[in-house]
């Protein structure tokens, strides 16, 4: 193989705007950068996104919530609204379930 064939040289190729967001989007699922996400793409390799990058935000979304019942279980009990709490502690309980299926 000559020392040339190894050189990979930039080519142009122009996209919309539009365009462009589809592929940064679809190669963020995928984990790819997107010059990555478009050679891969172009030579017929389908990428796949993993399970977990694009569950993501969900997870992280889901996490919050959790936080947030926790944190309002936690001021109910001071109160003495014991049976309030035990309700959102139950409900965080099946956030959590939720959560490690999805991770």
């Amino acid at each position: 193989m000559s020392s040339d064939a190894r050189i990979r040289r930039p080519r142009k190729i122009r996209f919309r705007d539009e365009e462009w967001s589809v592929i940064v989007d679809r190669a963020r699922l995928c984990g790819r950068a997107p010059a990555r996400y478009v050679r891969e793409t172009a030579l017929g390799a389908v990428p796949r996104g993993t399970r977990t990058q694009a569950v993501a935000p969900v997870i992280h979304q889901l996490g919050r919530l959790g936080n947030q019942l926790r944190q309002l279980s936690e001021r109910l009990s001071e109160r003495g609204e014991s049976a309030s709490a035990s309700e959102i502690s139950q409900a965080l309980g099946e956030i959590l379930a939720v959560v490690r299926q999805l991770d």
